[in-house]
């Protein structure tokens, strides 16, 4: 980068500010100097320098002196010196070991190593010398050299003697030999899956011998042979994955200081004999171990806060000890088919917050002193066979999340009191059998309730003013909602595929709360509630209406039976302007993914969005009928002004989905309410679940997947952003000899197919004689688009020097034109390289890359 923006990244960097502060000028253009424009640099020594005293800056000046002809990695090491000891050591352990590791777990496991983790790995966000994405561990690759340097550069040639082992190869080499001293802390040894290999990799436990300070050891398909009283005591972490042990043998519990015991995908059909002592142990996590039978006796094991025997297929029992575990506090069981019930002890916890049974089909049983549980806070049992929620379950007061799903539960098997979960932020009851609900009215922070293929459910009770998002969709014999008149907390609803369903009163109260309201194949909606809820609609949140059927709205200004609507912005006379509400009406098919754009050709600039990246999933069917769709873009994103020229176009990236409608109306004095994300990005996702806008990162980076139990139910999807690439040589006119078409617009087909005096030569036909356009048709090359391979021109194309490039004979001559068009003469032009790459517009919006022969 130029010396500017690099004094500038740097500024904001060591001072807050755009510029460095007064008196700091000179000596901040000596440390730039230093970084030779690598932003990576400027970011860590502004980090590194910021509010320290001149004579701070004048040190580090000359440390950067130090070294003068040395590459970079040795000055952005002034910055890990600049570390206290527990934050060298955690940085070090995240270069080596964690990189795209989650954040919390890493923090948890490094705090029982003494290291203050979580401080720590604020401390090093601060100096940028990581970084923290979708709440994974990252770090940029020169700082990940620099760190694996630091580790060998001591003992150059003996990895043995290495604090830390990272490399596959070394790191057997050193078991091999057996050549492991004190010096090493951590040992991660990874081999690929086994059917990837005839023998599994096998080590004997004496090379452990002499790593006295081990405290961190990962394997994954390897083999110990020997005895397990070799291995360190020191030991705090250990995670053996794919372990082909049946049991672990009694000389391994001579471990002291072990806190984790992960030993994911083993053959363990016991975890250990009787009763053994593991003071220190705080996580055991039997993942996938399909061969256990049974959990081991936790007599011994007093500390434990996390057990973790999720797909534990053949686990059948818990032993009675986990009464007694009074730090107990997760407790997953997921897909545990053959586990019917939970010791009565175990209820008696007041430790556990969160305790999960989903797929566990066998289980019928929840005790009544399930309410005992005070400190319980996420019980999630989908897909069990519970048929009864026990009355009890209303005294856990601290319960926040309740997942029933798919539990077939009758209307006489929910609590008639169920309202009184005074901390409930989310509930799930999904795909069950009952017709009615209890009023749900008492669910002071209640946020989300999802009620999606309850195909009885008839009536949705009174609900509480609080809620944030209702999903009710395919319940076909849904006729009556509750009043939304008051519902002002209110943002998406979604109650698809309810036929039966003809209004919901007093939606219209509310619209000024919502981002997304789905109706779509509510067949029976009356028509004065659908223009109630289109005309009052104001939100601006990048969500809209959804709904089926063949309503029109009749109040829109710029109509266009096209993909394309453009106009003037009109002068103010006063007004204030707020934005465009935009209407569009398509026959829908499956896997449909809708974008928006909306181009400013005065200013030269636009907005783009997508509607769902597959919004009625993957498979193109043509379905009855149409969608029409309605939202709003606020002009604080958009910063249109009077005289601007505006196109709006709408595109479906499917398989040939009309668009049978786009309407655009202008918004005057209208308080329109910003209701969700930032939108300064130029790209954004709305997605169905939940539904929303979604802003992409500035790297195009997909948004979180991140499982949120706080706020949705259903996992998140996203789209990406699709480009379409066009260069015409020259401007287009029409029949009167003006220009209609600059070749420097965006989207210089678009204006030529809103152009009614732009005519080919002659019609097209396809391979059969027929004609497939006309040249009166208002938009010729949506046509040829659509029947672009059955295209046959009556003439061949030539080029410049007459030479023909394309027989009209060709299969698809298409193909063998570039993008080069000449429309002031209706021929096409072009030069041609053989076997390159020709990207073709599809007729909405999207690109087909193809290989010229």
């Amino acid at each position: 980068m130029s010396e500017k923006e690099a004094l500038e990244l740097f500024s904001w960097h060591a001072f807050k500010n755009s510029c460095p502060d007064q008196g700091y000028l000179e000596v901040s253009n000596k440390v730039v100097s230093y970084c030779g424009g690598l932003p990576l640099a400027l970011e860590l020594l502004g980090s590194l320098l910021i509010k320290r005293s001149m004579v701070e800056w004048e040190s580090q000046l000359e440390e950067l002196g130090r070294y003068p002809d040395e590459n970079i990695v040795n000055r952005l090491r002034i910055s890990f010196d600049g570390l206290r000891r527990s934050e060298k050591a955690i940085f070090l352990d995240i270069s080596c070991f964690f990189i795209g590791k989650d954040k919390d777990n890493v923090a948890k496991r490094l705090d029982q190593c003494g290291f203050s983790a979580t401080i720590g790995i604020s401390v090093l966000r601060e100096r940028c010398l990581i970084t923290v994405e979708q709440n994974k561990l990252n770090m940029h690759d020169l700082l990940r050299e620099m760190a694996r340097v630091i580790v060998s550069e001591k003992s150059l040639g003996h990895p043995g003697k290495w604090s830390r082992l990272w490399n596959r190869q070394e790191a057997a080499e050193v078991l091999r030999n057996k050549s492991g001293t004190e010096e090493v802390e951590g040992l991660a040894l990874n081999f690929p899956d086994p059917w990837h290999q005839i023998i599994m990799p096998s080590f004997s436990t004496e090379a452990f011998a002499n790593m006295k300070k081990l405290r961190f050891l990962h394997l994954k398909h390897v083999q110990l042979n020997g005895e397990y009283k070799h291995l360190p005591k020191e030991l705090i972490w250990l995670c053996w994955k794919r372990c082909l042990l049946e049991s672990i043998p009694d000389d391994f519990f001579d471990q002291p200081r072990l806190v984790v015991l992960d030993m994911q995908w083993s053959k363990l059909v016991q975890v250990w004999e009787g009763c053994k002592l593991l003071e220190r142990l705080k996580i055991l996590n039997l993942n996938h171990s399909v061969f256990l039978i049974k959990s081991p006796d936790f007599s011994q094991v007093p500390n434990l806060e996390e057990l973790i025997l999720e797909n534990c297929w053949s686990l059948s029992e818990i032993h009675p000890s986990i009464g007694q575990l009074q730090k107990l506090s997760l407790v997953n069981l997921k897909a545990c088919e053959r586990l019917s019930s939970l010791p009565r002890d175990f209820y008696k916890l007041k430790s556990v917050e969160t305790l999960l049974l989903t797929g566990c089909f066998e289980f019928s049983e929840v005790h009544e002193d399930l309410g005992e549980m005070k400190s319980l806070r996420i019980l999630e049992a989908e897909f069990t066979a519970i048929r009864q929620i026990p009355s009890s379950t209303v005294r856990l007061k601290n319960l926040t999340y309740l997942s029933l799903k798919g539990v077939k539960l009758a209307h006489d098997a929910i609590p008639h009191d169920l309202g009184s979960l005074i901390s409930l932020q989310v509930l799930d009851l999904q795909e069950n059998d009952f017709h009615t609900l209890p009023s749900l009215s008492g669910f002071t922070k209640l946020e989300t309730l999802s009620l999606n293929y309850c195909f009885n459910l008839r009536t949705i009770p009174n609900l509480p003013t609080n809620l944030k998002f209702l999903y009710a969709d395919d319940c076909p014999a849904l006729e009556t909602m509750p009043n939304f008149s008051e519902m002002s907390n209110m943002t998406e609803l979604k109650v698809s595929d309810s036929p039966k369903l003809t209004e919901v009163p007093g939606l219209d109260k509310s619209l000024n709360f919502m981002t997304l309201i789905d109706m779509r194949h509510c067949t029976n909606l009356t028509a004065d509630f659908v223009k109630n809820i289109l005309q009052g609609w104001t939100s601006c949140g990048f969500g809209g209406v959804l709904l089926s059927g063949n309503f029109v709205p009749d109040w829109f200004e710029f109509v266009n039976h096209s993909h394309t609507v453009s106009f003037d912005i009109p002068p103010n006379d006063g007004r204030t302007f707020e934005g465009l509400t935009l209407c569009f009406l398509i026959k829908p098919v499956l896997g449909g993914k809708i974008g928006i754009t909306v181009i400013n050709n005065t200013k030269r600039t636009k907005l783009q969005a997508y509607i769902g990246s597959s919004m009625y999933g993957n498979t193109p069917i043509l379905l009855d009928g149409q969608l029409l769709w309605q939202g709003q873009l606020s002009n604080d994103k958009l910063k249109l002004q009077s005289g601007d020229k505006v196109e709006v176009k709408l595109s479906v990236n499917s398989y040939c989905t009309p668009l049978i409608r786009t309407m655009v109306n202008l918004v005057w004095n209208k308080p329109m309410k910003e209701n969700t994300h930032d939108l300064d990005k130029a790209s954004y996702v709305f997605e169905q679940h939940p539904a929303r806008f979604y802003e992409k990162s500035s790297d195009n980076s997909e948004p979180s997947n991140d499982y949120d139990l706080s706020h949705h139910i259903e996992p998140q999807t996203h789209s990406e952003n699709l480009s379409v690439l066009f260069q015409p040589q020259g401007s287009a006119v029409n029949d009167r000899g003006n220009q209609i078409a600059d070749p420097m617009e965006e989207d210089f087909l678009t204006r030529l197919s809103q152009s009614h005096h732009w005519k080919p030569q002659g019609p097209a036909v396809s391979d059969r004689g027929y004609q497939i356009s006309d040249p009166m048709d208002e938009d010729l090359r949506t046509c040829l688009s659509l029947s672009i391979h059955h295209w046959k021109p009556q003439a061949p194309a030539v080029c410049d020097s007459g030479d023909q490039i394309s027989d009209p004979m060709d299969e698809d001559p298409l193909t063998r034109l570039s993008l080069s068009l000449d429309y002031s003469s209706s021929t096409c032009s072009g030069n041609i390289q053989p076997d390159t790459l020709v990207s073709w517009p599809l007729p909405f919006g999207d690109s087909e890359t193809m290989r010229v022969e």
